[in-house]
């Protein structure tokens, strides 16, 4: 089948993008030390900012490409991304001070979004009945990708420098815009120009009157995910030290990422055979419980054992809410869809990296920001229960 084909050739190719994402951007807390910030406050505010300035400009930008792809189709505002992420990336080698590293972190969050891109050309291709399963299945590309640029960019970053990892980066980007172009065949019937007597056109309060809770739970999602990343090599090198650092950060992550893949593949299922409103509340609630250990058992390999299943569990909830907001929107309306779903994401990813730069200064300890993501999933946890409880008091 013709969804299944495009699903298989996007997956290969957002495994390479993520990959190429994933080799040198999570070791910038170490690349901005080696372009001159030594003081512990400075890298921690740094890393903040470096971390929330993509996401200030793609939640400009994301409802824009999703309208164009509405418009002019999925496939060219894929390519865009990729060749754009291709540029940037590369780029990121040749900087001589954080300022330069910050500019192009701007533009990454203006000019890519392969990920929404990604998601809306499966989402108007894919039936209904497999629509969890097919945004699950490519939500695992992005987390094996990441994993395996991480672990080989941290492997790279110890034998070679930090530099070439986005040099390597940019490369493998190159690989899968080239298989974008070739192998993708868009349906042309799902984009273009709307006709002024087409009902079908969605306008946003329509758009929040369907799926205004999901889009805050998703938003929501990405702060719980985006809030301890950034910090992560900095936490395990306090808990480990310096030895083999770069290497041992590419690991974990890589497990963090793998663990998360794994949940788009199987926990997803179960959103194409039962509730998925019932799903996710289940969900959060097992993840409090994992979240919670954390606090509890202390230590490096506690702390790695412990983040992994709770990713794993949380790699589970996105792709349902993805799925269920799919499920709510007329087809040639999912680009806006996933652009706006797009743009509260990186709500979320923004204030995430400044939260846990206030924090972790005004505190001085990274726990703070693990309490706080107990806080947050406590909130959605409720959120989705009553938002569960309303839904089957009206199906009654």
């Amino acid at each position: 089948m013709k969804w299944k084909r495009n699903l298989h050739i996007l997956w290969i190719t957002q495994t390479l993008s993520s990959m190429s994402f994933g080799f040198g951007i999570p070791l910038i807390p170490f690349y901005i030390q080696e372009l001159g910030l030594t003081d512990p406050s400075s890298i921690n505010l740094s890393v903040g900012i470096l971390n929330s300035a993509p996401a200030v400009t793609m939640a400009i930008m994301s409802p824009v490409w999703g309208v164009l792809s509405d418009r002019y189709g999925r496939k060219p505002m894929l390519i865009r991304a990729m060749v754009s992420a291709s540029v940037i990336i590369s780029l990121m080698g040749l900087v001589q001070n954080v300022n330069q590293l910050i500019v192009l972190r701007a533009m990454q969050g203006l000019f890519t979004g392969t990920v929404a891109a990604a998601s809306t050309f499966v989402a108007v291709s894919t039936p209904k009945e497999n629509l969890s399963y097919a945004l699950g299945f490519l939500s695992s590309s992005t987390f094996l990708g990441s994993s395996l640029g991480q672990a080989l960019g941290g492997l790279t970053a110890e034998s070679f420098g930090n530099r070439m990892t986005f040099f390597i980066g940019g490369t493998i980007m190159v690989i899968g815009v080239i298989l974008a172009i070739f192998l993708l065949k868009e349906d042309r019937s799902t984009y273009g120009k709307r006709q002024k007597t087409d009902t079908s056109t969605m306008k946003l309060k329509d758009l929040v009157s369907l799926v205004g809770l999901l889009l805050v739970m998703l938003m929501m999602q990405r702060f719980i995910r985006s809030i301890f990343d950034p910090f992560m090599p900095l936490y395990l090198h306090q808990l480990r030290g310096p030895v083999r650092i770069k290497a041992v950060t590419g690991y974990v992550r890589m497990a963090i990422s793998i663990a998360t893949a794994l949940a788009g593949l199987t926990l997803t299922r179960l959103g194409d055979r039962g509730d998925k409103r019932k799903i996710i509340v289940g969900l959060l609630l097992i993840t409090i419980v994992v979240a919670s250990s954390l606090l509890l058992f202390q230590g490096f390999w506690p702390f790695v054992i412990l983040f992994t299943l709770m990713s794993f569990f949380l790699g589970g909830i996105e792709p349902l809410i993805t799925s269920l907001s799919a499920e709510r929107v007329d087809s040639k309306n999912r680009g806006l869809l996933f652009g706006y779903q797009g743009m509260v994401a990186s709500l979320g990813w923004m204030v995430a990296p400044l939260a846990g730069s206030f924090l972790s200064i005004s505190f001085g300890g990274y726990e703070v920001l693990i309490v706080t993501i107990i806080v947050v999933l406590l909130i959605n946890f409720a959120m989705s229960f009553r938002a569960l409880k309303k839904e089957q008091r009206k199906e009654i």
